[in-house]
């Protein structure tokens, strides 16, 4: 008796196999890419989300320190306008990019979140005071913005000012911008705890006694002018000075001070734009650094 041998069956039950199993391969390739192709767009955005966000942060220390030093910004027009989460500074770079910040005093925290589409990055920057400028006017909502910003009083001009460095600021001199000529200057004061005098025109000896020739700014100490006043005679425009006493003078770091400009009485002040820059060293620093500070009395 013949036995018949025939593979056939076996040979398609096998095909069919491997090609389910290649089918099911192929499935789950296609899958994974798919899978890896969308984990890579969400990368992406979170990428560019922490980018924004990284832009956000040197956008608020360079917006947030120009804002403390001229009470034409926007800060001194409306004071909680960096201070709240409901009420953050937005800047909107494209229809689906954007980064928004705002600054908690209370803890001295900035916070800045940068979206792309719908990938959101969050930063923190603690003791953010460290990033802006070492000497600002002063950010403190607990004080009323009529006394936190410079104003004139009884001959004063008053100018209330903030270390922001944990190191102690020693300022030497300040140059003035005068927005009218001849005005007296007498005085320079400093106040942290007690008032500190730091410049008397009396023993400034760098300018020229005033006289009918001498140009501006001179040195009055004889009443030349016939105006029953006093001090250094200043020009319009940009006048520079060295302190004659107790200088240089020493801010203590994080420390709130008051800088007073005495003047000899009586005149006009107010409604005029000032500039001062004050020349300064950070700690052992052995060269000079200036911060400019702009205000309208």
């Amino acid at each position: 008796m013949r036995t018949l041998s025939n593979n056939r069956g076996i040979s398609l039950i096998i095909l069919v196999i491997a090609m389910t199993l290649i089918a099911i391969l192929g499935a789950s390739f296609v899958s994974l890419v798919g899978t890896k192709h969308k984990g890579f767009l969400y990368q992406r955005d979170s990428y560019r989300s922490l980018n924004l966000a990284n832009a956000g942060v040197e956008y608020a220390i360079r917006c947030i320190s120009d804002s403390l030093k001229n009470t034409s910004n926007t800060y001194f027009q409306d004071p909680t306008v960096f201070q709240t989460s409901s009420n953050p500074v937005v800047v909107n770079m494209s229809a689906n990019q954007s980064f928004s910040f705002f600054y908690k005093y209370s803890n001295d925290v900035l916070s800045v979140s940068g979206s792309f589409g719908d990938s959101k990055r969050q930063i923190s920057i603690k003791n953010f005071r460290r990033y802006i400028d070492c000497l600002t006017f002063q950010y403190d909502p607990g004080v009323p913005l009529s006394t936190r910003r410079p104003y004139y009083s009884s001959g004063s001009i008053r100018i209330p000012i903030f270390n922001n460095n944990n190191l102690d600021i020693h300022i030497s001199g300040i140059n003035i911008v005068m927005p009218t000529s001849g005005k007296y200057l007498q005085g320079m004061y400093f106040t942290e705890t007690s008032e500190t005098l730091t410049y008397n025109y009396v023993s400034d000896l760098s300018f020229s006694n005033c006289g009918m020739s001498v140009p501006l700014p001179c040195r009055d100490t004889v009443d030349w002018w016939g105006l029953s006043k006093t001090g250094i005679r200043l020009p319009s425009g940009s006048t520079s000075f060295t302190f004659t006493s107790n200088s240089p003078h020493a801010i203590p770091g994080n420390t709130a001070s008051v800088f007073r400009l005495l003047f000899d009485l009586p005149d006009t002040f107010t409604g005029y734009v000032y500039s001062i820059t004050f020349r300064y060293r950070i700690g052992v620093e052995t060269t000079d650094r200036t911060t400019t500070l702009t205000f309208r009395l």
